[in-house]
């Protein structure tokens, strides 16, 4: 396995320490996993760009005001929902 050596200051050093610390994992394991959701989180919203540039580009898509109007819509719906109506 090869080895990458990188800098950390005091501060993250130790918020690494106590991250590895409250899930009982060394800090390599920490690190590791870290490195891990950062990358799978990249992938993830990569596609997701594209999806939406595809979608653009055959015309898929709404207004401003469309899209105003939806949310608004569904924040009323949510709003009677908590408050117990229907």
């Amino acid at each position: 396995m090869a080895q990458t050596q990188i800098s950390i200051d005091a501060d993250m050093l130790a918020r690494l320490d106590a991250t590895s610390l409250a899930n009982s994992v060394s800090r390599e394991e920490a690190l590791r996993e870290a490195i891990d959701n950062y990358c799978e989180y990249d992938r993830w919203f990569r596609a997701k760009v594209e999806e939406g540039r595809k979608a653009y580009e055959e015309g898929r898509y709404v207004s401003n005001e469309e899209a105003t109007r939806i949310a608004q819509e569904r924040c009323a719906e949510l709003r009677r929902m908590m408050s117990g109506g229907k």
